[in-house]
C-alpha cells in the first residue's frame, strides 16, 4: 500500500536531451594582406541558415565559437585566439609577419560543451600578386632562323 505524503517542494532540475555540437567546417579566407588575415566560419546555430541544424548543433543552440590558431612564431600548437565571437562569424588577425604560414581551426560551443576542432585551414600573410600588365613592344628585330 502506498501513502502520499505532502511536504516541501523539492528543488527544480533541468534535463537536457542534447550533446556537444559536431565539428564546424574549416574556416575560409575572406581577405589577406602582408600583415592581416580575415577569416570566416559557418553559422551552425540556425540564425543564418534556412536548414535544420539540430543534428549539427547537438540539439542545443550554439552559444559561442572559439577560433584557435597555430602561430608559427610560438611553440604552442592551436591555442585560443578569440572567443565570445558571436554575433560575428568573421575575425581579423593583425600584426602578422609577412610570408609566414598561419593555421586556424574553429570550435563550436553549446550548453553541453565544446565540439571537436574543425579541419585545419592554412593561410599565408601575403598580399596577392597583381596580374602582370600587357607586354609593351619597344622594338622589333627579325625572327632568327635555325639552319641545320
Amino acid at each position: 500500500m502506498n501513502r502520499i505524503v505532502v511536504g516541501a517542494a523539492s528543488s527544480e532540475v533541468q534535463i537536457y536531451a542534447a550533446k556537444v555540437p559536431e565539428a564546424p567546417a574549416a574556416p575560409t579566407l575572406i581577405s589577406q594582406s602582408a600583415t592581416e588575415i580575415t577569416i570566416a566560419w559557418a553559422d551552425m546555430s540556425g540564425r543564418r541558415l534556412q536548414e535544420s541544424v539540430t543534428v549539427r548543433n547537438g540539439g542545443s543552440p550554439i552559444l559561442d565559437y572559439k577560433l584557435l590558431w597555430d602561430n608559427p612564431e610560438d611553440d604552442q600548437e592551436f591555442i585560443v585566439l578569440a572567443e565570445n565571437t558571436l554575433p560575428s562569424y568573421t575575425y581579423t588577425v593583425i600584426n602578422l609577419t609577412p610570408g609566414l604560414k598561419y593555421r586556424f581551426r574553429v570550435v563550436a560551443v553549446n550548453i553541453i560543451g565544446e565540439s571537436e576542432q574543425s579541419v585545419t585551414a592554412t593561410f599565408f600573410a601575403s598580399s596577392f600578386a597583381l596580374a602582370p600588365s600587357r607586354p609593351i613592344v619597344v622594338g622589333r628585330t627579325d625572327i632568327p632562323t635555325l639552319t641545320i
